[in-house]
């Protein structure tokens, strides 16, 4: 992605779903910058961390990323604890380091954590303390739907029905006063029986649908304790709501200072690029070198509770939208076997509806 012309990397821990955002803000190129992400939550183990660079900086291809191999990476807790994390077959996920699944850590509120990451070379890096601060139970989930008039490929006008879930929940003086949210979708896919495929399967998909997406609240800044209906995200309907979608809702309590750290992000999302706003920064998140505080590092090691609520959206409240699999599609992949679908399953999950 492309904002206000100039670049700067951030990959930053996806929580819930045990994979890594990557959100690309611009910045003039320079040295590699090492770019440090990872979290601990509430949620079971494994926790997660990622240490690479970004190629753009050295003047490599765009988005290009080095893996920082061999690194010794380590969780601590103040009341504590602390857990050194392993580093994943390479095939898999370069630069990817894993707490073990069974691990005496685990995320607890009131208590407060800190990542320490040595590089092969010797160079130590440190976070900020993290409190790991209790989060308020989401009170509600709903939707809206609208219509939009868009051009096609064809020049014509063509209306498109757009979804926005939102959130409602409340804060107390005992739970933390900023939140950010992250979703996930999940819906069924349904093979289409033919000669060759005389017995269609049903497949459960997730997908990621959140990305270049920030949502945060401050308790500071709504008016009562009370945030009502927050739109989380807009989409447009397709044939994944042909039969139920499901919105997974995370909700996670974060800290002041992880909340100043996503608001520059999304004002970042937000900007018009006007030649007249102020040029974006490079972001540095709570890492710094131990041992040379001017150097920039990226990213962002955050410590947070979940709360969890899923949504489903039935066809006719979003207009009954086609399935994908139709007479002219029935030859395609996905059609005669669904489970080519990235993150598709077979077993139909026990909480879908």
């Amino acid at each position: 992605m492309h904002i206000g012309g100039w670049f700067l990397f951030a990959a930053l821990l996806s929580v819930p779903l045990g994979c890594l955002d990557e959100i690309d803000l611009e910045t003039q190129p320079s040295e590699p910058l090492l770019a440090i992400n990872g979290a601990v939550t509430t949620n079971p183990p494994p926790y997660e961390v990622t240490v690479r660079t970004n190629g753009q900086f050295a003047g490599g291809a765009e988005g290009t990323e080095t893996p920082v191999l061999g690194a010794e990476v380590r969780i601590l807790e103040f009341e504590g604890e602390q857990l050194l994390l392993t580093q994943t077959v390479f095939e898999v996920d370069p630069g990817l380091y894993q707490t073990p699944p069974v691990s005496p850590l685990r995320g607890t509120p009131g208590r407060t954590y800190v990542l320490e990451v040595t590089l092969p070379d010797g160079r130590r890096y440190r976070s900020t303390p993290e409190p790991l601060l209790p989060v308020p139970p989401i009170d509600s989930l709903g939707f809206t739907t609208r219509n939009e008039d868009i051009l096609n490929a064809s020049g014509n006008i063509q209306t498109r029905k757009i979804i926005t879930p939102w959130v409602s929940t409340t804060f107390t003086p005992q739970t933390a006063q900023h939140l950010r949210w992250r979703l996930e979708g999940e819906y069924e896919f349904h093979e289409l029986g033919t000669n060759t495929n005389p017995f269609p399967d049903i497949c459960y998909v997730r997908e990621a649908i959140d990305f270049e997406n920030v949502v945060i609240a401050n308790a500071a800044e709504i008016n009562g304790p009370q945030l009502k209906k927050l739109p989380l995200l807009s989409r447009a309907v397709d044939y994944k709501f042909n039969d139920r979608y499901c919105f997974h809702v995370y909700q996670l309590s974060i800290s002041e200072a992880a909340w100043k750290f996503w608001q520059a992000v999304q004002n970042e999302f937000e900007r018009k690029g006007s030649i007249f706003e102020t040029p974006p920064a490079v972001f540095r998140g709570n890492i710094h070198n131990v041992d040379d505080p001017f150097e920039e590092v990226l990213g962002l090691f955050s410590a947070s509770a979940i709360d969890t609520m899923r949504l489903f959206v039935k066809p006719d409240a979003v207009g009954n939208p086609l399935p994908f699999c139709r007479f002219f599609t029935r030859d395609e992949p996905p059609c005669i076997d669904c489970t080519v679908l990235p993150k598709s399953s077979l077993q139909r999950p026990d909480y879908w509806e």
